[in-house]
């Protein structure tokens, strides 16, 4: 029964140390992360915290980077409307040079033609065009922002119904294993008893039908 127990005690451990592996699986992108423990090369405490798992749910991961892109590609858009409305200045230099088919008394026979430009464009009204577009731009980057929350929140709800799975497991298994023991126990008094002739034949076999089953029940580890 002692060793029973050690036994017992023993795999509790190894089930502490599932769920920090388990929810690492969750949280690193890379093989190669997963085999150094943290996405940043760090070694996991172990047993590993709730808390320590979510700390880093904000680490890389390619469902956060693919949201982060996406606030920056709107960003970028809200600034191309937003630039709809600004001044524009362009500038045109173009070298050129003529021949003149009867140049002037004393010149060559070339005729430097260049010419530099500078444009200013200004627009005046759009009907609301370009307002309309920077507001839809200003929607867009609040919604990409928006859906990189949602990105966090879900990683965070994987680490937790995962943590919560390894442990609702352990302590299931606990409970199987104490009620395999006690009926093993159970089982083998009878036993004893049998053998002195205290016990029917049939008793001794609904104990020990009783065993078999639990043992099929609980895990093993």
């Amino acid at each position: 029964m002692a060793r029973m127990r050690s036994r017992g005690r023993k795999r509790s451990r190894v089930a502490r140390f599932g769920a920090t592996a388990l929810v690492l699986a969750a949280m690193v992108s890379t093989p190669y992360a997963a085999e150094k423990g943290s996405p940043d090369g760090a070694p996991l405490p172990n047993p590993l915290t709730l808390g320590q798992a979510l700390a880093l749910a904000d680490e890389a991961h390619p469902d956060l980077a693919l949201a982060q892109a996406n606030v920056l590609q709107a960003r970028s858009r809200r600034r191309e409307a937003q630039a709809r409305t600004g001044t524009q200045i362009f500038g045109d230099l173009t070298p050129q040079v003529t021949v003149p088919s009867e140049p002037f008394p004393g010149e060559s026979g070339w005729v430097n033609d260049s010419r530099a430009r500078l444009f200013l464009n200004q627009p005046l009204y759009d009907f609301g065009r370009s307002a309309a577009l920077e507001r839809a731009a200003d929607a867009e980057v609040d919604a990409r922002e928006q859906m990189v929350l949602d990105a966090q929140q879900l990683r965070r709800l994987e680490i937790m119904g995962r943590f919560f799975d390894v442990l609702l497991a352990d302590l299931r298994y606990g409970a199987d294993n104490e009620d395999m023991a006690r009926k093993y126990v159970e089982f083998d008094r009878l036993r004893e008893r049998a053998s002195l002739g205290q016990v029917s034949e049939v008793d001794l076999l609904a104990a020990e039908n009783r065993y078999r089953e639990a043992l099929i029940v609980r895990p093993w580890r």
